[in-house]
């Protein structure tokens, strides 16, 4: 009776330690999703920023609207996942560059 009972509880453990592991795998799978997300949130705004740049360097001002770097310099935005702001104020000042990821 003890051996069944010994049994039992050792199987209930593994059980208990398999249902573990398996939580923590859930856990660590959605917090690597939202760090890539994240992550490419940034890339989005550093191909902005590089594009500002190269349209200061090449042309001596800074562009108006989001638009024309998209037209012009090939970036390249996913409006379905990204709103970005572009608050230009003078085309001799940087404009200000804010990726704000879409949920969804």
């Amino acid at each position: 009776m003890a051996r069944r009972r010994t049994g039992r509880v050792r199987a209930a453990l593994l059980g208990l330690a398999a249902l573990a592991v398996l939580l923590g795998f859930v856990l660590a799978s959605g917090w690597v999703g939202r760090e890539n997300e994240a992550e490419q949130a940034e890339l989005v705004r550093a191909a902005v920023e590089q594009a500002l740049v190269s349209c200061y360097a090449a042309e001596g001002r800074y562009p108006q609207s989001l638009a024309y770097l998209e037209a012009h310099y090939g970036v390249w935005i996913d409006h379905t996942r990204y709103v970005v702001a572009y608050d230009a104020f003078a085309d001799n000042i940087r404009p200000r560059v804010r990726v704000i990821q879409l949920e969804g």
